[in-house]
């Protein structure tokens, strides 16, 4: 920051060092020698007579001031009266300079020294030093920071001659230095430091130290960031009266201004795209700064409008002062100097739609000061999207929280609920409609089926009669934007699907727009087809004689009768179990008890299916062995290992319509 002494000033430093000389210089001789003139008695004059002559050495007086525009000082700095002897105005991280005037007003040349200055105020002065006047090497009065970096300090002011008042004019008496010294970067508006140059003679040995100094700081950091070449959003471009005018993204989009906004609008396509904006910063502080930029976060997207997956990202920035956010660079505070300029560019992911016709996504892109964080300035960058709503029907148009509707219903049964379809673009479209469900099979296997739409004529939610009478529509037909129409969405169960009691079935929706190709889809739905059936077991009994020869197996359709046995005759218990339900079913196993008055002859299982039967007495260990030996009451079981891992558990599975059956044989005694 200049300091500049008025010429006036100078000029009455100057008059008043002369006239507060001490006058001859020291070690001048003075000689005197007296005269007398007298006349005789008669009146008539005499010869002159002459004295000795006395000499008289002129003694050293020394005294000098020191002044800074031409005044001291006064009072105590911080007081109510302190008035100081200069004052200046300057920005954080300046270099200030203060001219100061040494008149030596003794009769004596001496060397005067600079002793380390007094510093005060709200902050404190940084590299506080004198330099002399040789430094200013353009002689306007103000050391720069590349000025003293080419000279070096002084602590002293040597040989500095008194004014001799024989003649006319600065015979050396007067000299000059520079007070200076750094205002803190981190100095608040407002703040006042200064120093007090300390000086002495040599043999004016009292210090002068009325020479305060005082500099004011003036902070202003701030900076604005708007569309391309108009960062104040006033609609011309920066520095001229030209007015702003629509440009071409890099992928050939128009962007248009609009205030502190640009826009461009993107049609909908089955890929990803791209737009890219220009943004300008200008430093409107009063000194250097960085100004950091940063971007949405994915949430921050997300909540202003921009379908799941949009990314966003800064080009043409570096970080150039480490701190981890891409910025400016440094922005000097005038001049083309202040501006710079980069781009935003937005990802939108394929098939991206507005939130709703009234919602525009957008992007705020934020620059913050690094001299003062706390101040930011944003701009907004909008991008136009086309599109589509579809879900769940919902009591305001256009809203879509898009529910998850979880349908259960029994084979051969249809289910059914409501949807909305609701025109998000900015122009007439119409919507065709498409759906299905994959559903397993009893019988192995799965089926697709496809759904079938209603329009909810009353939009009570309930496929109604005369609904159902109008019959199934593939396409919503022609809605205006903003327009919603209200479908029942219906499902028919095949007969034989097999049940699905942990899991649900995806359902997918999908709508497709006429015009643009917009997409959209609500597959968050589920079906859970509901267990039909149940486990039937039978058990039929044979007398096969003293041999112990039976008759063919019975079936699970025959008829169990009761038959007549003597000592002896081996009875055949056949014990059958059927999965009749519309689901496989678990650990399956059969058990049976040695009946009193009876022996153990065999036991024997059989799955139609593929597994390894298994055995086991009275609750024991299972095994592949089927037991020899059985007592009366104790219980034998049967099971069937079908995943092959040698355990019966919960991940063998009897299919549906499977068998396990189980041959029992016992003799009577």
């Amino acid at each position: 920051m200049k300091n500049y002494l008025s010429l006036a000033a100078l000029t009455a430093a100057l008059l008043s060092a002369n006239a507060l000389g001490a006058g001859t210089l020291a070690g001048t001789t003075i000689t005197n020698t007296a005269s007398a003139t007298y006349g005789d008695a008669t009146g008539t004059a005499q010869p002159e007579v002459t004295s000795n002559t006395v000499t008289t050495t002129v003694q050293e007086v020394p005294s000098f001031t020191v002044l800074l525009n031409g005044q001291n000082s006064s009072g105590t700095p911080g007081g109510t009266t302190f008035t100081p002897a200069g004052t200046i105005s300057a920005r954080p991280g300046d270099v200030v300079s203060f001219r100061y005037s040494l008149t030596n007003t003794g009769n004596v040349a001496d060397t005067y020294a600079l002793s380390p200055q007094t510093v005060f105020g709200t902050t404190t002065p940084t590299n506080v030093a004198y330099y002399p006047a040789s430094a200013d090497t353009n002689s306007d009065g103000v050391l720069t920071s590349a000025e003293r970096a080419a000279s070096t300090p002084i602590t002293s002011l040597p040989s500095v001659p008194a004014d001799d008042p024989n003649t006319t004019g600065n015979d050396g008496s007067v000299v000059y230095f520079f007070a200076t010294y750094n205002v803190p970067a981190t100095a608040t508006d407002g703040q006042t430091l200064g120093t007090n140059p300390i000086v002495s003679g040599a043999k004016a040995t009292t210090a002068d130290n009325d020479n305060y100094n005082q500099t004011t700081v003036s902070r202003s950091d701030s900076g604005l960031i708007g569309p391309r070449d108009d960062s104040n959003a006033d609609g011309t471009v920066d520095n001229t009266t030209n007015t702003v005018a629509p440009y071409q993204s890099p992928e050939g989009r128009t962007i248009t201004y609009s205030g502190d906004a640009q826009s461009a609008s993107l049609p909908y396509t089955n890929a990803p795209q791209t737009i890219t904006f220009t943004q300008t910063v200008k430093n409107t502080g009063n000194r250097d700064d960085v100004f950091d930029i940063t971007l949405p976060t994915p949430a921050q997207l997300d909540a202003a409008g921009f379908p799941t997956g949009t990314t966003v990202e800064l080009v043409g920035l570096s970080d150039t002062d480490g701190d981890g956010i891409l910025d400016t660079g440094t922005l000097a505070p005038n001049g083309l100097a202040a501006f710079k300029s980069f781009q935003v560019r937005v990802t939108v992911p394929a098939g991206a739609m507005p939130d709703a016709p009234t919602t525009i996504p957008s992007v705020i892109v934020t620059a913050r000061s690094s001299n003062d964080t706390n101040f930011v300035n944003t701009t907004t960058d909008n991008v136009l999207l086309s599109g589509v709503q579809f879900g769940e029907s919902t009591a305001q148009p256009g809203t879509s929280p898009n529910p998850i509707t979880q349908l259960v219903g029994a084979p051969g049964s249809t289910v059914s609920y409501p949807l909305d379809v609701y025109n998000a673009g900015n122009t007439n479209d119409s919507f065709t409609l498409s759906g299905s469900v994959v559903v397993p099979l009893t019988g192995g296997g799965s089926q697709t089926v496809p759904l079938q739409y209603y329009v909810d004529t009353n939009g009570n939610g309930v496929l109604d009669p005369a609904e159902q009478t109008a019959g199934p529509v593939t396409t919503t037909g022609t809605l205006a934007p903003g327009v919603e129409t209200k479908l029942i969405a219906t499902i028919a169960i095949p007969a034989g699907a097999a049940s699905t009691p942990n899991t649900t079935l995806a359902i997918t929706n999908t709508v497709t727009s006429a015009t643009t190709g917009a997409v959209a889809s609500d597959n968050n739905d589920t079906l859970r087809v509901s267990s039909t059936g149940f486990l039937q077991i039978k058990k039929f009994v044979d007398n096969c004689g003293k041999t112990n020869v039976c008759p063919a197996a019975p079936l699970f359709t025959g008829t169990a009768v009761n038959n007549a046995g003597a000592p002896q005759d081996v009875l055949r218990y056949t014990v059958i179990a059927k999965n009749n339900t519309n689901n496989v079913i678990t650990f399956l196993y059969l058990k049976d008890i040695l009946p009193e008055n009876t022996s153990f002859v065999s036991v024997s299982g059989v799955y139609s299916g593929t597994g390894t039967i298994y055995y086991r007495v009275n609750g024991g260990a299972w095994g592949t062995t089927a037991p020899t030996t059985l007592t009366t009451g104790q219980s034998v079981e049967v099971a069937v290992d079908t995943d092959g891992n040698g355990v019966i558990n919960a991940s063998d599975t009897i299919a549906v319509g499977g068998e396990l059956k189980m041959d029992f044989r016992v003799k009577i005694n």
